[in-house]
């Protein structure tokens, strides 16, 4: 067990150092509260500080209180004459362990340093104890939200799968099944399947992001990248009267990053612009920055409300809660993963005018 004794006296830190050393601790003596710190600021550990009061430049109060500022300090015991025990006092309110009075009794000392290292670590552990319990909590609660998010999102395309499978066997039973109301129903359904595979798939990628994801690194066409995920959203995309463009630079085209990972939080990304607008135009651009190439998706849909732009891109947060538009809010949530997997960054801004756009950085690469 290693003490700092911080006393301006040299006959007092010798005999201090001596007894203390004969019951069995390690010591360390400084001659004064500035030493003092900057052996903690130099990564010096203590189990404890024995500090006088009275001292030049530096009293014990004022060492106490910068000591106080350290991310996890030793306790202290202070060292005070008779007459200074309202000082002691001041010092217990500031975060002192302890006091003992000069002359010092090194038996009464021994049990106070006992008693104050058993103290501080028995409020370690209740630390310790309150951080696991409030991980376990966070974790029980996100468990909740996954469980409550999906079994919602899971509902609707199965209600739709249900309803038009009823609706077949209706017609059936009735004999009044024809071609039409057939690929009718039978589309209702493929529509559903595919949205049940979309949100099994997001959920996987999502879980899969928090334990494996390993880049591997290539040059990287952000044209190439831009033009696969246009093709891809199209088929979305004209069905909203929505034009995509692509305008990457030629200075910014080239990136070191992962194909595949790119490509796919490009086109989630154009997705997610495709959900929110109903009209007008999508593009994706691209700028250099120093080593950094910013990739931007500027749609001119209806926009992210100020208070959830910091919120977006945590796991199962929705920007519309209102069940109208399909998602587990676990897109941007995989996209913020990857893009952080590659050393980048990602974020979103509303638009002067309408819109919002996503920018995302990586590193350029030169040819």
């Amino acid at each position: 067990m290693k003490i700092m004794i911080v006393d301006d006296e040299p006959t007092v830190r010798r005999l201090t150092s001596k007894r203390l050393e004969l019951l069995g601790y390690e010591t360390d003596s400084i001659e004064s509260g500035t030493l003092a710190l900057n052996k903690l600021n130099n990564g010096n550990n203590y189990d404890l500080i024995l500090l006088d009061e009275v001292m030049p430049e530096m009293n014990g109060l004022e060492t106490m209180a910068k000591i106080q500022e350290h991310l996890s300090p030793p306790p202290v015991i202070m060292v005070t004459a008779h007459s200074s025990l309202h000082l002691a006092i001041e010092f217990m309110k500031i975060g002192g362990a302890d006091f003992v009075e000069k002359p010092i009794d090194y038996d009464v000392l021994d049990v106070r340093i006992q008693k104050t290292i058993a103290n501080n670590t028995l409020h370690s552990k209740l630390i310790k104890t309150s951080a696991e319990q409030q991980a376990s909590a966070e974790l029980a609660e996100n468990q909740k939200m996954l469980i409550d998010s999906i079994s919602h999102q899971f509902r609707t395309p199965l209600n739709s799968i249900r309803g038009a499978s009823q609706s077949i066997q209706g017609l059936v039973e009735c004999n009044k099944i024809n071609t039409q109301d057939l690929n009718e129903l039978s589309s209702e359904i493929d529509c559903a399947v595919e949205d049940l595979v979309k949100l099994t798939d997001d959920v996987l990628r999502a879980s899969e992001a928090e334990i494996n994801l390993f880049p591997k690194y290539t040059e990287v066409d952000l044209k190439e990248i831009a033009e696969m995920a246009i093709v891809q959203s199209n088929i979305f995309a004209d069905t909203k009267i929505l034009q995509i463009t692509s305008n990457i630079q030629e200075d910014s085209s080239f990136v070191f990053a992962d194909f595949k990972f790119t490509l796919e939080v490009v086109k989630r990304l154009l997705d997610n612009s495709i959900k929110f607008s109903d009209g007008g135009e999508i593009t994706i651009s691209s700028k250099r920055e120093d080593n950094d190439v910013i990739v931007s998706i500027v749609d001119q849909g209806g926009g992210i409300p100020e208070n959830k732009l910091k919120e977006i891109f945590i796991q199962f947060k929705q920007i519309d809660n209102s069940g109208t538009k399909p998602g587990a809010g676990l897109g941007l949530y995989i996209c913020e993963k990857l893009i952080h997997s590659m050393d980048g960054r990602i974020w979103a801004v509303n638009n002067s005018t309408k819109g919002c756009s996503f920018h995302f950085t990586l590193k350029h690469h030169d040819r």
